[in-house]
């Protein structure tokens, strides 16, 4: 795991796919939360580097993969026996190797703090990678322990299983819905049994997702170094192959999608919404906005003291309001998916001629959407929206209800920037 540095008040980028725009909603929290602690204009601030997550030491095969084994490879209850204690080995060998580098990681984080030194955090990073390739190959080794025991029919199933794997791994998406996981979708359902004709689609779609994770991969991982050169270097060469990588991503986003809407039409009432629902949660981050306005309204229908005709009249505001998101929210998901598909890269950006370098006197300009930008003037439309429906709340109740009406939803103000860094 590289070592990732979160600064305010640097420009310092973070190793990996995205640089800085690889984790703009992480940014923004931490960003928004040093700036208020800064405290005058002498370029004070806050660093924060973080170096691994508690799940980095922990088992890297889960339970709900070792039940992909059970499953495909038909396992009888004496091996399932076997393998499981296999697992708990291979579970106990990395807790106890695991902790030592946790341990080692948390006297770097203490002897660099007291020594007020971001420097001696560095060795600490060799630590880390160190160990993500140690806990790999423990993990090789406990699936070459379970090949070991099976017999031909299974060993026959064993590239199900890497397919399967592949699936709930999934990851490296930049698109809505690309890592969608369908086959996790329709098993949340819980149908008991299985309809055939689901069951059909559910293995055509593994086979078609699966060849399309494989391809994303080889051609990332090919052609990665080699974008960025030709950014540099041959701009309108590096537009074609981010083309290229786009296609494969649309591809994926699209037989997720399709998936799910052709399995949707297999199903009846309540399984068939709740199917469509968890589709409708994919675009849940760019269009389910909280805001003051809702925040505000679902408060004051829960005081104490307001009257029938009050609490009347805000249910009917809150009717109002809620029709008019439902029909924003469609406009958004559209507008939100072509901005996916348009955007690059910004450094390709310039080297095309489509936007200006940035201006180092204007840190924020990176955050900003160009001015007219359909999703900036969605979001606007929004704030107008919710602003007016906070001026009929206050025009409904009184100042002594007013006075007990949330102010704020938060203290700090979070900015993500969806712009991609690399293929």
């Amino acid at each position: 795991m590289a070592w990732k540095g979160f600064a305010m008040g640097t420009a310092t980028g973070m190793g990996g796919r995205g640089g800085w725009r690889c984790a703009g909603r992480m940014i923004g929290v931490l960003v928004a939360v040093c700036m208020l602690g800064t405290r005058d204009a002498h370029g004070q601030g806050s660093m924060a580097f973080s170096f691994a997550s508690s799940q980095t030491f922990e088992a890297t095969l889960t339970q709900a993969e070792l039940n992909v084994f059970i499953r495909v490879l038909k396992l009888k209850p004496d091996e399932v026996e076997v393998m499981e204690s296999l697992y708990e080995g291979y579970a106990e060998t990395v807790r106890r190797e695991g902790a030592k580098v946790r341990e080692q990681m948390y006297e770097a984080i203490d002897e660099s703090e007291m020594y007020v030194d971001p420097g001696k955090l560095q060795p600490m990073q060799k630590e880390i990678e160190a160990w993500n390739k140690r806990s790999e190959k423990l993990r090789d080794g406990l699936l070459e322990d379970i090949k070991a025991f099976l017999n031909r029919e299974q060993e026959g199933r064993w590239p199900i299983v890497e397919r399967e794997l592949r699936r709930m791994r999934m990851s490296g998406g930049r698109l809505t819905g690309e890592d969608l996981d369908v086959v996790k979708l329709v098993s949340g359902l819980k149908l008991e049994p299985m309809p055939k004709d689901v069951e059909e689609s559910l293995d055509r779609y593994s086979l078609d997702l699966d060849r399309l994770l494989l391809q994303r991969k080889a051609f990332i991982e090919e052609n990665e170094g080699k974008f960025h050169e030709l950014v540099k270097n041959d701009p309108a060469a590096a537009e074609i192959m981010f083309k290229d990588a786009l296609r494969i991503r649309i591809a994926m986003r699209d037989l997720n999608e399709r998936t799910v809407q052709q399995i949707a039409e297999l199903l009846e009432g309540e399984k068939r919404a709740q199917l469509l629902a968890e589709l409708d949660k994919q675009d849940a981050e760019q269009v389910d906005l909280k805001t003051r306005g809702q925040a505000q309204i679902e408060a004051a229908l829960k005081l104490e003291d307001i009257t029938p005709k009050e609490k009347e009249a805000v249910e009917e505001l809150k009717s109002a309001y809620e029709s008019q998101v439902a029909a924003w929210k469609k406009q958004m998901r559209e507008a939100n998916r072509r901005y996916e598909e348009e955007m690059m890269p910004y450094k390709l950006a310039v080297g095309l001629g489509r936007e200006k370098p940035q201006d180092d006197s204007d840190y924020y300009s990176q955050w900003r959407l160009p001015e007219g930008h359909p999703v900036q003037k969605l979001r606007m439309q929004r704030y107008e929206m919710d602003k007016e429906a906070r001026r009929k709340l206050h025009t409904i109740l009184g100042a002594d209800l007013r006075a007990k009406l949330p102010l704020g939803r938060q203290e700090y103000a979070v900015f993500n920037d969806r712009r991609p860094g690399g293929l």
